[in-house]
């Protein structure tokens, strides 16, 4: 009857202990599903407010350099200087991403490299309204390439921390639509501009408003998010590297030999201007790869029989879009 009694006690006993066990599995699964939660939504403010930068960013830079190569034309600048200022912009604009980017990776001080490199890169736009011969604006065109290389590799890497928990393709596809939004409107305000009779000065002025809240933005997600690492929950793992395949280089030689064709828009547009074969209100507007290929497939349509490489009044686009084509 003792020992009867003994296992009727027990037995209550086991199942309380069991549920407390369970219980408290269940309260850690809800907490983790919780700070999984929680660091998704942050990687989703982190993610949009850096869109929101580079939308900004996008807006003060391509719309400046649509009109840049027009403006050195009025400072007295040839297409030779035109063509070697966009050129060796673009040359030190890709090469000092690597620089800038060791730099971000041993100091780990994204976010000082993130902000010298914006703040070359916004007000160099700007400053543009107060050059007065062309090489300080040969100069200023310089710097604006220079300040998007050195802010570039310390965005992106701040971005992959994100992308971790909302997934890297979203993260860019994200980031991507805001930025190409800026890219959009930016070229389509300077054409306002000069529409309602402005000078391209006025039009470098106009940018400094989106420069101004490009740094702003900036300066709220540094505040908001001021270690972007954190979001990342998997520890980093080491990559053995083993050098580059036969396969890599012959891209990258691929690549080189499209890049030495391409000419940049600045020269194209100084074209523009001095031939007169595109108003100069809607120079900007020509910036935009959309209405390139929408002059294309028109001209395509009214005359099939035209060869698209022997435009008489726009020579220059064939040049500008690679691969054009009949639409």
């Amino acid at each position: 009857m003792r020992m009867c009694s003994r296992v009727i006690f027990l037995q209550p006993l086991a199942d309380v202990l069991g549920e407390t066990h369970l219980d408290d599995e269940e309260r850690i699964t809800t907490m983790r599903k919780g700070m999984l939660t929680t660091t998704a939504t942050t990687a989703l403010a982190f993610v949009l407010l850096i869109g929101i930068v580079n939308l900004f960013a996008d807006f003060t830079y391509e719309g400046g350099r649509s009109i840049m190569g027009p403006f050195l034309g009025t400072l007295g600048a040839s297409a030779t200087v035109v063509g070697v200022v966009a050129g060796f912009g673009e040359l030190l604009g890709y090469s000092l991403r690597s620089v800038s980017g060791f730099l971000a990776d041993k100091t780990h001080n994204y976010w000082i490299v993130t902000f010298v490199g914006y703040t070359v890169n916004m007000l160099a736009v700007p400053a543009l309204a107060l050059a007065g011969i062309w090489p300080v604006a040969a100069a200023l065109m310089i710097a604006e390439r220079n300040g998007r290389a050195i802010r570039r590799p310390a965005v992106e890497t701040m971005l992959s921390s994100a992308g971790q928990e909302r997934g890297f393709g979203w993260v860019f596809g994200l980031n991507e639509a805001l930025d190409q939004g800026g890219a959009t409107v930016g070229p389509l305000v300077v054409a306002l501009v000069l529409f309602l009779r402005g000078s391209y000065r006025n039009g470098f002025v106009i940018l400094l408003i989106s420069a101004l809240l490009c740094l702003g933005t900036l300066a709220v997600a540094r505040l908001r998010f001021p270690h972007p690492q954190e979001l990342e929950h998997k520890a980093a793992q080491a990559l053995q590297t083993r050098g580059f395949s036969h396969a890599y280089w012959l891209y990258v030689a691929a690549g080189a030999l499209i890049a030495a064709g391409f000419a940049d828009f600045s020269l194209i547009a100084f074209h523009f201007q001095q031939a007169g074969s595109v108003p100069a209100t809607l120079i900007p507007v020509w910036s935009l790869p959309i209405t390139s290929h929408f002059w294309l497939c028109y001209r395509a349509l009214l005359f099939p029989n035209t060869d698209l490489t022997r435009f008489t009044d726009a020579p220059e686009l064939v040049s500008f879009i690679p691969g054009a084509s009949p639409c």
